[in-house]
């Protein structure tokens, strides 16, 4: 199960807050808010600290959408391995 919350939302840029597994529809279902969210904001951020599991198919949706200019915030060790990417 994922839960996908906007926080941070102002008029030129949103966060979404991920909590649990991004797995199978998860991905999609994700990909559809982004989609959405690309239409309204200017920056878009995904707050990725309260997800414990990443398919690999999650993890290349989340590296397309960071070379679109999402920033991945507060990754844990495993979502920073597996998309070879750390937390400043």
């Amino acid at each position: 199960m994922l839960r996908i919350t906007r926080i941070d939302d102002s008029s030129d840029s949103v966060c979404l807050k991920l909590e649990g597994r991004l797995t199978g529809d998860w991905v999609a279902l994700l990909e559809g808010e982004l989609e959405k969210a690309w239409r309204e904001k200017v920056s878009l951020s995904l707050d990725l600290g309260a997800v414990d599991f990443a398919s690999l198919q999650a993890a290349a949706m989340l590296k397309a959408a960071r070379l679109r200019g999402v920033r991945l915030n507060a990754c844990s060790p495993f979502l920073s391995d597996l998309l070879a990417v750390r937390d400043p």
